[in-house]
């Protein structure tokens, strides 16, 4: 890829976008809902750089570097979400279950949107279309999955740091083979959702232990 160094913005309006909430007050029963007004406001850093204009080195030259930085704000009218039909706002529900302390503003994050995001990855391609080897890392910030109500708490995904490496080689007079090597989730990182809520500790909702995967693939072309 070509080098670049970037910086931008953005912002986005959500009106009625789709949630999932519970069910009454069964915590483990959820239902899809349309939330009210949100705005999600941001911005996004990333640079690419390769060494192939900086060095007359053919070994050199395989090296490229990459990263990407996301931050982002979201905010969820919650006067403007209805829990109900008989015209409640998350924020009444909100404020009548509130702990001693507890105060409540009119925005919360929205779900799926992690606060933040980076990416960073490095690569080298051998000379004369040998073969590629690369490291890639990847995490997001904690981000709301689940709505709370009533007396059941927000679920919230924990950040999931990710580390892959891929690797091929193209083997033969012709290149025709290629024999790859996938490593997956390097750091045997846990994907878990908890409950969260004002002064408690975090509760497991739900975890799972993906395991680190290694995968090796051999193809031919005709």
């Amino acid at each position: 890829g070509k080098d670049m160094v970037a910086v931008s913005g953005f912002y986005k309006r959500f009106d009625g976008h789709i949630e999932m909430a519970p069910f009454g007050l069964a915590p483990d029963n959820f239902k899809p809902r349309n939330s009210g007004i949100a705005h999600v406001v941001g911005g996004e850093f990333e640079v690419r750089k390769g060494l192939r204009p900086h060095t007359d080195s053919k070994w050199l030259q395989g090296f490229f570097f990459a990263a990407n930085v996301t931050v982002v704000k979201s905010m969820v009218d919650i006067s403007s979400v209805f829990v109900d039909n008989e015209g409640k706002t998350e924020l009444e529900s909100r404020e009548a279950s509130a702990r001693i302390g507890e105060e409540i503003g009119k925005f919360r994050a929205m779900t799926g949107q992690s606060p933040y995001a980076i990416n960073g990855s490095i690569s080298y391609a051998f000379p004369n279309e040998r073969g590629n080897i690369s490291l890639a890392y990847n995490v997001q910030g904690d981000q709301l999955t689940l709505v709370g109500s009533g007396r059941v708490p927000d679920v919230y995904t924990l950040a999931f740091h990710s580390l892959n490496f891929n690797a091929y080689v193209n083997v033969g007079k012709e290149r025709k083979s290629r024999i790859t090597l996938r490593l997956q989730n390097l750091l045997d990182e846990d994907r878990t959702l908890v409950y969260r809520s004002y002064e408690a500790e975090d509760q497991i909702f739900t975890s799972f232990k993906p395991g680190v995967s290694i995968r090796v693939a051999y193809q031919y072309t005709f």
